[in-house]
């Protein structure tokens, strides 16, 4: 029986020992969501790019990502998601009280919503100071573009 990790590899392909170790020196870990392609390297392999280059290379602050991947990830049926963020984010020093205000915080309303051009302006933070702009350099926009 053949190796699935092998099968249609050169060997100028790198291995998946090799992008564990990549993955693990950016991320601090090898989060598990990468292995679950490791029956297709080259697909772990992308995988890994994408996230290197929508999140590890995205020029955002990393506070604001954390808070805003937080934020997005109560959407996501795997709790994993939320998980990972809050933790980000209480390294980074956040309290547990505002990680869990940011978990709590309302959608912006119709009138928000309506036009692309108020999907731009900024919120009212929430009094308790958990806001995804709260601590991070990137300041909202304060008026509409």
């Amino acid at each position: 029986m053949t190796n699935p990790s092998t099968t249609g590899r050169d060997d100028s392909q790198p291995t998946l020992d090799r992008l564990w170790a990549e993955i693990e020196s950016r991320f601090g870990i090898c989060p598990s969501f990468f292995k679950l392609a490791h029956h297709e390297p080259l697909i772990a392999w992308r995988l890994f790019r994408m996230a290197e280059f929508a999140y590890l290379d995205n020029p955002l602050p990393a506070l604001f990502k954390g808070k805003l991947f937080m934020w997005l990830s109560r959407f996501c049926e795997v709790r994993y998601c939320v998980a990972r963020y809050c933790t980000f984010l209480l390294g980074q020093g956040v309290s547990a009280e505002q990680a869990l205000a940011l978990l709590n915080e309302p959608m912006p309303d119709k009138e928000c919503q309506s036009g692309s051009e108020a999907t731009l302006l900024p919120h009212p933070p929430p009094k308790n100071g958990a806001g995804l702009f709260q601590g991070t350099p990137l300041k909202p926009l304060s008026t509409p573009l």
